[in-house]
């Protein structure tokens, strides 16, 4: 019964989860385009989660923030900028600090989630915000880059953009674009 209900509510996410990514901000879950995942958001504060998880069909973790080490210095998740594949098998999302926010990734990899090391992207840049904004064919990433974001802002600051690749087999990030002027 648990896995019908999951099921259903993987459903009924899915059919919702074309509204407009302003709406994001407010949300706690995202289903991916196939409806076979879904992305939760958790914490005391809904508009700044403090950790995700990424569940299949029947409602099974297969990726927890909080058990990745990586993840342990980020503060905050950004809903209204996690963006899935259009295979639903790799999950970008933004996170760090208010004034720092860096693309994560994270693909399927067997019967889980994996987190997938993105390049250094804004090398020299001072506090960026790096956020994944559309995936392209070929399991491309497109991320745009501005700042700085705290305070420091002179003749408007910064802005770019930069493409990612992501393959499965194995799981990797490789930047293939980056401009920032």
């Amino acid at each position: 019964m648990k896995a019908v209900l999951s099921a259903l509510l993987i459903l009924t996410f899915g059919v919702l989860s074309v509204s407009a990514d302003e709406y994001l901000a407010d949300r706690r879950w995202l289903a991916s385009p196939d409806n076979r995942h879904l992305l939760t958001f958790s914490g005391d504060n809904p508009s700044l989660p403090d950790a995700f998880a990424i569940q299949d069909l029947h409602g099974k973790t297969l990726f927890s923030s909080r058990d990745c080490p990586d993840l342990r210095d980020v503060l905050t998740y950004e809903p209204q900028h996690a963006r899935w594949s259009s295979d639903g098998l790799v999950l970008a999302v933004a996170a760090g600090h208010p004034k720092f926010l860096l693309t994560y990734i994270f693909a399927r990899r067997g019967d889980t989630f994996v987190a997938v090391p993105v390049p250094s992207l804004a090398d020299g840049y001072d506090n960026p915000w790096i956020l994944p904004t559309e995936w392209l064919k070929d399991r491309t990433l497109r991320v745009t880059i501005s700042g700085p974001h705290a305070g420091k802002a002179h003749d408007g600051g910064y802005h770019g953009e930069a493409k990612l690749q992501v393959t499965l087999d194995p799981p990797k990030c490789t930047k293939t674009f980056e401009r920032i002027k």
